[in-house]
C-alpha cells in the first residue's frame, strides 16, 4: 500500500463514523416514549417496607433515650417522640447524626446520651420531698389565724334545738358576717 491509498482509507472510515454518528443523531432526536404512569407495586411494597422500618427505629430511639436519663422513665413514648422532632428540627445536625447512626454507631450513642441528659433537665421534676414540705408549709399558713375568734359566734350546740327560728337566723347572719 502506497502512502495515499493509507491517507484515503483514513478518509473513509472518518466518513463512515461521521455517517454512523449521524445515525444515532437522528435515534436521539425521535421523542421520547411516554412512560406509563401506573404504579409498581414492588415499589409500594418497599416504600411500606423502608417506613415500617423508620418508625421500628424511631421507637427503639425514643426506648433507649428514655432508658438514658431518670427524668424520662416515666414520660409517654409520644411526648418523648414529639421532643426528639422537636430538637431535630432545631437543630439538623441531630436528623444527620440520626441518618448516620448505621455509619457511625458510637457518635450515635453518644448524642443519645446527650440528648437524654438535655430533656431530661428541661422535664425534671422538683423533689417529692420538698414539694410536700412546701406543700404543708402552705396549709398551715392558710389555715392559722392572727385574730381571736368572736365569742358571740359561740354556739351552744346543746341550746340550737332549743332555739326559735328567729334566733336561729340571727345566729346564722353573725356567723356568715363574721
Amino acid at each position: 500500500m502506497t502512502e495515499e491509498t493509507e491517507v484515503e482509507s483514513e478518509d473513509n472510515k472518518t466518513e463512515d463514523i461521521d455517517s454512523l454518528l449521524d445515525e444515532f443523531d437522528s435515534d436521539t432526536k425521535e421523542e421520547p416514549k411516554e412512560v406509563e404512569d401506573t404504579p409498581d407495586p414492588r415499589l409500594d411494597m418497599v416504600e411500606s417496607l423502608v417506613a415500617r422500618q423508620e418508625q421500628q427505629d424511631l421507637e427503639a430511639t425514643v426506648t433507649q433515650v428514655k432508658g438514658l436519663d431518670e427524668n424520662l422513665k416515666d414520660i409517654p413514648d409520644r411526648i418523648v417522640k414529639n421532643l426528639l422532632r422537636a430538637e431535630a428540627a432545631d437543630d439538623p445536625r441531630i436528623q444527620k447524626a440520626y441518618n448516620a447512626r448505621f455509619q457511625n454507631p458510637e457518635k450515635w450513642q453518644t448524642v443519645q446520651k446527650t440528648l437524654a441528659k438535655t430533656l431530661g433537665e428541661q422535664l425534671q421534676r422538683p423533689d417529692s420531698r420538698v414539694t410536700s414540705d412546701t406543700e404543708a408549709a402552705r396549709a398551715a399558713v392558710k389555715g392559722s389565724s392572727t385574730t381571736q375568734p368572736d365569742e358571740s359566734l359561740k354556739i351552744d350546740v346543746e341550746n340550737l334545738g332549743s332555739m326559735s327560728d328567729r334566733e336561729f337566723k340571727e345566729l346564722e347572719k353573725r356567723a356568715l358576717r363574721g
